[in-house]
């Protein structure tokens, strides 16, 4: 396993390299291979398209992506999970947690982010765009597959680029300039300006639904089991020879596309002009996930990580990803941030028992008694003192957590954001508290705080509660407070947004801006 993983990654990196010879320049119009005859090599078989589709997920697991900017760091900073610093007023982990984006230095973290998503976007389009006109031949179906995860994939960037340079929900009519959506690969400017926001809702909408009815029928995420789909064995039924199809989950795969689809509604419904089904389409869908059961198995296909299971899943908690990516360079890329003594990023304690309500739960799997679990671990080093490391994503030498195909793994969207959807947009007070129940066991989290729970004002501040410890780490506090409307923060301390909802408009590039 170890010895085909490594020869899988190898090649894969080399088609990382390719990919960002490709996208080198700054540019974000200059996005398309270099000269011709080098992408008809490339798509001349069926191995070269599948090796496209690979770098664009290497693009997605980089630290310019998912490796880092827009995981555990840029909306983590956004919502103001890490100790700012006290000596350093220039740096991303003061600027951007105070929201203070007007002389940002041409706004260069930003475009970089924004630059990286629309590069991996520009691939996409390349990719569908010679799938169209190819005449390789292509075997077990795999242009549909490259089809199906390319459009699921554009749509889900386009949705990440609309929660974060979008205008928040409460504030946007369908006219509002949200963002632009790209689907093919072009140098002409006017192709590339802002659409309204209902334009870019329902095109991401659109790229969604063809990609949910291709997978539909062809992802076998849905029918062979996980043992079946992952083993590396060529002998006794459902063994997969083509390694090329293991490890759906860690794609994007047909679920993927439901909880993608989730996650739009659950965001759009806010809008008084969006359909009025689309607060029951978010609770469809993820509904759609959690109850999902897998055909050969016979087991519903995603469980939660528990106290019994945390040994396989990981800190990470990689059995509950829906979808998933994979840097092998994470631990290199996590070092400053939560490696060095002390690490960037990091909190006290006492914010932390704030967080997770650490006297009334003092079991909690993410931060109680269970210590070779938990995601925080105290740290005393001397001539520096003592401080919290974040280990989350550490491959940790203190325990067997996680296995060696779950380490380096990063979450993008995980079950527990499902239940939370499905919590948001479930009138009946009842049913909100056994879906929490459910939630709540896995964790080991109090029981009276969910019965307690009695009106929607309840149900939201336990949902900013748990959005808090469960996603620390991984970027999803920050929609929640966008979503919701928040115009400012109790933790870890008071904070006021200075522009109030105008400020979760983050700052476009100036290349951008002089398109519009």
């Amino acid at each position: 396993m170890k010895h085909i993983l490594i020869k899988k990654l190898g090649n894969l990196l080399i088609m990382a390299i390719m990919v960002q010879t490709w996208v080198s320049c700054n540019d974000f119009l200059d996005v398309s291979p270099r000269g011709t005859e080098k992408a008809e090599d490339v798509y001349a078989t069926q191995s070269g398209f599948r090796n496209v589709l690979n770098g664009v997920y290497m693009q997605l697991s980089d630290a310019n992506l998912y490796g880092k900017n827009t995981s555990y760091y840029l909306p983590e900073l956004l919502a103001r999970h890490w100790t700012l610093p006290s000596d350093n007023f220039s740096d991303n982990t003061y600027i951007v947690p105070n929201y203070n984006f007007a002389n940002y230095n041409g706004n260069s973290f930003f475009t970089s982010v924004w630059q990286s998503y629309y590069k991996a976007v520009a691939q996409l389009n390349n990719l569908l765009e010679e799938l169209d006109k190819t005449d390789v031949k292509f075997s077990d179906d795999t242009e549909h597959f490259i089809r199906a995860e390319a459009l699921g994939l554009r749509a889900f960037i386009h949705l990440e680029v609309l929660r974060y340079w979008g205008p928040a929900p409460l504030v946007a009519m369908s006219e509002t300039p949200a963002v632009p959506y790209v689907t093919e690969m072009t140098f002409e400017t006017q192709k590339l300006l802002t659409l309204p926001w209902m334009e870019v809702a329902e095109k991401i909408r659109k790229d969604l639904d063809a990609a949910q009815a291709l997978l539909k029928q062809y992802d076998l995420i849905q029918n062979v089991s996980a043992s079946n789909l992952n083993s590396t064995s060529t002998s006794g039924g459902g063994k997969l020879e083509d390694l090329w199809f293991h490890f759906r989950q860690n794609r994007f795969n047909y679920y993927a596309v439901l909880a993608t689809k989730a996650r739009l509604y659950n965001w759009m419904k806010a809008d008084p002009a969006y359909p009025l089904a689309a607060k029951d389409s978010a609770a469809y869908y993820a509904a759609e996930v959690i109850n999902a059961v897998n055909a050969e198995s016979g087991q519903k296909q995603f469980e939660f990580t528990t106290s019994l299971n945390l040994a396989t899943n990981g800190l990470n908690m990689s059995g509950e990803c829906i979808f998933a990516l994979h840097n092998p360079l994470l631990q290199d890329v996590i070092q400053t941030a939560f490696k060095d003594n002390p690490p960037q990023l990091t909190q006290s304690t006492a914010n932390l028992d704030v967080a997770y309500e650490a006297a009334a739960n003092a079991n909690d799997l993410r931060y109680g008694s269970i210590t070779t679990g938990r995601y925080w671990q105290s740290v005393y080093v001397p001539n520096i003192g003592t401080f919290n490391r974040f280990m989350k994503y550490a491959d940790d030498s203190r325990t067997t957590y996680g296995t060696t195909l779950t380490r380096n793994q990063i979450p993008v969207v995980r079950l527990s954001e499902m239940y939370f959807i499905l919590i948001e947009n479930t009138d009946n007070i009842s049913t909100v508290k056994n879906t929490f129940r459910t939630f709540q066991q896995a964790r080991n989290f109090s029981l009276s705080s969910i019965s307690s729970l009695a009106t929607p004002v309840d149900v939201l501040n336990k949902l900013e509660k748990e959005y808090r410890k469960e996603f620390y780490g991984e970027g999803q506090m920050f929609f929640f407070y966008k979503k919701q409307g928040y115009v400012s923060f109790t933790y870890p301390d008071a904070f006021s947004l200075p522009q109030g909802l105008e400020s979760y408009r983050l700052p476009l590039p100036k290349s951008q801006q002089q398109f519009e």
